[in-house]
């Protein structure tokens, strides 16, 4: 009988094969998220790396199977506390030796908090074993009450690994995506070399932010639904482009879902290096989208082509893009990777989403040339009709009907609000708000796409021209009008009034977190309710942002946990963002909310609301977004990004006064 022996110089091979540092890096990275951390820090200097964590640490047992060469019990695209695992290879660990020979590691016991364990290893002295399944690492442990999470510490370095990696730290692109491989808000990677902190930029600066022209948005599935329109705007004209029976077919895939979120600009006056860098590829001088496969990111991934329309015209050719692709995968099987998943094996299902990827991008590009050339002419046609400037003007008065009166010639195009008192949370056609006449005083009429400010407290439907608004108080609006019988334009700008239906114009409530249109029950929890006056009270104040802004995740946790409560849902040993994400499960909203709304067109708006809010983010992403503002000092959550939350906030609680009404009644 013959005994099967591994010698110790695979593992120097493995992780030798590993094609760059940055990915060998990346692999450590995971590992912390995996481990539930909310924070990576990585620090590199000539003498040593340090890559530390806050995880829940290892156990005795995790150790072993750590230490288990090519061996891992986790499966590709099942998750782990609502975190994606990034493959089942078993590789991740042992590419710590691509930087250097020697390893020092350090982790807190993930069952005894105050108790750590440390080991060394010698890649010198593994390669020597002639069985390395044979060779024994003593693994110390000591108590520790101020030690979190896992650190590994690399000694011994690697010049060439080293070195290599010094080059892609010192370049912003691929540091802002080394800090960001991992598309997660609650969880934070920094990167420092000798001392300082890498390039880290995500954000459009101003200069860049005026070249978009385009926006193209698209999520496969709403509800175990599929989605077979792509939502593009062009400069605040939106279309939608259908995708083909073969394609929408495709997407029913068991545990496939396909998300994009991509700008498209036009760089007259600016440059790809103003880009945010994380976009920017220095090597190549381009810039491009991202593609994240589970929220891990994957460049060597060709699923979308901007160059796809480049064989034929090229005014349909809209290269410069950036955002993101993301594919989730539920499923080990649905596309095939090479053994250290660097590389997507071809396969139908692979073949099939770069058809429906190649259809996006073709399409979009000369649906984009057809709008700006069709503006174009309208503007062009304008212009040779009447070269005198437009006035702005005010279309509400004190009383509505006056505004249709004010326009700067008689023969203007007019706008007429027909609706004084715009109630939140109600769904209207845009013929109810407001009437467009032309000089003639008929219908013909081109209103170009509404502009609302702010953007995250208006839904529409363009699909049926209807817009719901979800916040009170005052909303910007602003319209430009085409009169078809002279080509004259009117520009509007002015301010809607949005109350609650039990307030009136002349008492317009301040509250910033309201139950919408439905009344607080008696019997909704007390501390809850206090807890929301002085949520309101201090907001009200206009100071105390940082309390405000800190105390939101518990006045959420409260209202989650209540809403479970009442629907049936157990909340014991949950985390907040498993129970989060059962609580506003549509299923639950429309069986415990919605149904409980007597009048439908309410029901409809607050299913609007929901549509626009809740099935566009991610599983947990309000919830990390509150993680920020309580669990984390290395983000600061401004006042102004949770106002942009206030949808949510209201919905939620209107949700519970709901549910808690519906209790009282069955009690």
């Amino acid at each position: 009988m013959a005994k099967i022996l591994v010698a110790g110089q695979i593992i120097k091979e493995l992780s030798k094969s590993i094609p760059t540092a940055q990915l060998a890096l990346i692999e450590l990275i995971k590992n912390a998220y995996e481990a539930g951390a909310n924070t990576s820090t990585i620090k590199v200097s000539n003498d040593e790396i340090i890559i530390k964590d806050d995880g829940l640490g290892m156990s005795l047992k995790d150790i072993n199977t750590l230490l288990n060469i090519s061996h891992s019990e986790k499966i590709f695209g099942s998750k782990i506390d609502g975190r994606y695992v990034s493959g089942e290879k078993g590789l991740g660990f042992f590419s710590v030796f691509k930087f250097g020979s020697f390893i020092n590691v350090k982790t807190i016991d993930s069952q005894r908090s105050n108790f750590i364990y440390y080991f060394n290893l010698d890649l010198k002295k593994l390669v020597q074993q002639s069985d390395v399944s044979s060779f024994e690492v003593p693994i110390n442990h000591t108590p520790s009450n101020d030690f979190k999470g896992t650190e590994i510490k690399i000694t011994g370095l690697d010049s060439d690994s080293i070195h290599h990696l010094r080059e892609a730290l010192n370049k912003n692109g691929e540091s802002s995506r080394l800090s960001n491989v991992i598309n997660d808000p609650g969880f934070k990677i920094n990167i420092f070399l000798d001392g300082i902190k890498t390039a880290d930029n995500t954000n459009e600066n101003q200069k860049f932010q005026k070249a978009k022209i385009a926006t193209i948005q698209y999520l496969s599935k709403r509800n175990n639904e599929i989605i077979p329109f792509v939502k593009l705007n062009v400069q605040g004209i939106e279309q939608d482009l259908r995708l083909p029976d073969e394609f929408v077919q495709f997407l029913k895939t068991p545990g496939l879902t396909l998300a994009i979120n991509l700008s498209v600009y036009s760089l007259k006056g600016t440059k790809k290096e103003d880009a945010p860098s994380i976009y920017y590829f220095e090597d190549k001088r381009k810039i491009s989208p991202l593609t994240y496969i589970n929220d891990s990111l994957f460049e060597n991934s060709h699923l979308y082509n901007l160059e796809v329309n480049a064989a034929g015209k090229n005014k349909n050719v809209f290269r410069q893009q950036i955002g993101k692709i993301l594919l989730y995968l539920n499923e080990p099987d649905i596309i095939k990777f090479n053994s250290d998943r660097t590389q997507i094996i071809e396969s139908y299902n692979y073949t099939m989403l770069k058809e429906i990827t190649k259809f996006i991008s073709s399409n979009t590009q000369k649906q984009i040339r057809e709008i700006l050339d069709s503006e174009k002419n309208v503007n062009n046609q304008s212009e040779s009709n009447d070269n005198s400037p437009w006035q702005q003007s005010s279309i509400f008065e004190d009383d509505p009907k006056q505004s249709i009166k004010q326009t700067v010639q008689n023969d203007d195009p007019t706008i007429t609000q027909l609706v004084k008192e715009i109630i939140v949370l109600k769904e209207y056609k845009f013929e109810e708000l407001f009437e467009f006449k032309d000089a003639k005083g008929h219908d013909a009429i081109k209103p170009s796409r509404p502009v609302f400010e702010p953007s995250n407290a208006v839904c529409v439907n363009t699909k049926n021209n209807t817009v719901t608004f979800s916040r009170t108080g005052t909303i910007n609006f602003s319209i430009t009008i085409t009169d078809k019988t002279t080509n004259k334009e009117k520009i509007i700008n002015t301010q809607l009034k949005i109350i609650s239906k039990y307030k009136s114009l002349q008492n317009i409530s301040d509250d910033w977190i309201i139950p919408f249109n439905e009344t607080e029950p008696a019997s909704i929890d007390h501390s809850i309710i206090n807890f929301k006056k002085n949520i309101n009270s201090i907001k009200s104040m206009n100071r105390f942002d940082d309390v405000l802004v800190s105390s939101l995740r518990t006045f959420v946790e409260l209202i989650i946990k209540k809403i479970a409560e009442y629907i049936g849902i157990e909340t014991e040993n949950k985390l907040l963002s498993k129970l989060y994400s059962e609580v506003i499960d549509w299923p639950k909203v429309e069986d415990n909310f919605i149904k409980n709304i007597k009048d439908l067109r309410t029901q409809k708006a607050y299913k609007t609301v929901y549509n626009e809010y809740f099935l566009y983010e991610k599983d947990t992403s309000l919830i990390d977004f509150l993680n920020l503002t309580t669990h984390t000092a290395t983000q600061i959550v401004s006042l102004a990004s949770v106002d942009r939350k206030l949808p949510f906030f209201n919905f939620l609680y209107t949700y519970l006064v709901v549910v808690t009404s519906a209790h009282s009644q069955f009690k």
